[in-house]
């Protein structure tokens, strides 16, 4: 069976992730004691207990997901569970490139680190929000946030596809609210208002996308050694420069997620394992591949679970 693993994003996170992982499995307690020592500050205590509420923080959001999945990546590793695709829902995307041998755990986090703080400076100066629009396909989206754009109404476009007939729009408030006065007037069924910190995935986050174009060429990376699905085209990346490329692009640009995972469908992958946190993207798969099985694979259990699977598989 041909597996691919998805790594999650933001709204993925909680307290405790990935503590049970590394209590139980000494692999899991490396990397977060590495990433303590990478950083610069407690990491494990914030994703841990989090005793000043600071998970919430996109500066610290993003290090703990990336930390969390790569965690519990090398769990599965020492099972000798390995994908033959992956994919990441936005920050997920960091863990999917190392799961592929793109750049190693530190180069990864220190990219993460500066993203995140980039984007959470960015939310600072530019504030707005995020919607998602249920019941709407994707070109009457595109085109209330164009309609609001051309009229001069502020900064809103199309910031994540995640299934069929879920659409998020990200942007300036007053130019959010205008486009979704106008999807309502094209049959949307339901609008909910996301929780976040900032309008990701839009004009907004300009300043992030250039603070990262002029990191990323500092650091090392090699070509994937197996398949990547990039979010911003939903097409495999086979060169490091063109990954470089894409991820610079992916902070303002739409998370084609929905896409994404057709793509590794119809390369053959059957079970799709969420590896990190959580259960978002494997309780959307359903929506986008009637046919795919999904796992989770983010805490002890779920990683043993999984282990008897692929056995019985064998």
């Amino acid at each position: 069976m041909k597996k691919a693993f998805i790594f999650p994003g933001q709204g993925s996170q909680a307290v405790e992730m990935g503590k049970a992982l590394a209590e139980k499995f000494s692999v899991a307690a490396e990397i977060f004691d590495r990433a303590n020592n990478i950083l610069g500050w407690d990491l494990k205590k914030i994703a841990w207990e989090d005793p000043n509420e600071e998970l919430v923080r996109t500066d610290r959001t993003q290090p703990a997901l990336f930390t969390t999945s790569v965690a519990a990546l090398e769990v599965l590793r020492s099972f000798g569970i390995e994908p033959d695709a992956v994919a990441g829902h936005s920050i997920g995307e960091y863990a999917a490139l190392y799961s592929a041998k793109v750049f190693d755990f530190e180069t990864g986090l220190k990219l993460v680190d500066i993203r995140a703080r980039a984007m959470h400076s960015a939310s600072l100066s530019n504030p707005g929000g995020m919607a998602a629009l249920l019941g709407i396909d994707l070109d009457n989206a595109i085109e209330c946030c164009r309609l609001v754009e051309k009229e001069g109404k502020g900064i809103v476009s199309v910031a994540n596809i995640n299934s069929p007939g879920q659409v998020v729009i990200s942007g300036e408030t007053s130019a959010l609210d205008l486009a979704i006065r106008l999807s309502r007037m094209r049959g949307v069924t339901k609008v909910v208002p996301l929780k976040v910190a900032g309008a990701w995935h839009c004009g907004l986050m300009k300043s992030a996308e250039e603070e990262l174009a002029k990191a990323v060429d500092e650091f090392k990376f090699s070509d994937p050694e197996i398949p990547v699905i990039a979010n911003v085209t939903a097409l495999e990346v086979t060169k490091s420069d063109d990954i470089k490329k894409l991820l610079v692009k992916q902070v303002c640009g739409s998370v084609l997620w929905s896409h994404s995972i057709e793509r590794i469908s119809q390369m053959g992958a059957e079970l799709f394992i969420e590896v990190g946190h959580g259960g978002v993207l494997s309780g959307m798969m359903k929506r986008i591949v009637k046919s795919a099985k999904s796992a989770r694979a983010g805490t002890p259990e779920e990683i043993e679970k999984i282990v008897e699977i692929l056995q019985i598989e064998r």
